[in-house]
């Protein structure tokens, strides 16, 4: 598990997981991302500023290691 904020979009070649973008929505100083085919479920991942991603669009992503939390 691992919190929006505490992932980043990086180059699909050198990133942790990859994905397709599913949807975005601009918070105001976010953009909040759900990414699918990166996990069993789908990831949410939070940007900052505007950044938009047509549906589709395949990304990488990155987690802070030290952010990854364990639930049993």
């Amino acid at each position: 598990f691992f919190r929006p904020e505490d992932a980043w979009l990086a180059n699909p070649q050198s990133a942790h997981l990859r994905g397709t973008v599913d949807a975005s929505a601009f918070l105001g100083e976010r953009t909040r991302l759900t990414i699918r085919d990166a996990a069993p479920d789908a990831l949410i991942v939070d940007v900052p500023g505007r950044v938009e991603l047509a549906r589709g669009t395949h990304v990488g992503i990155t987690i802070a290691q030290d952010a990854l939390i364990a639930l049993s």
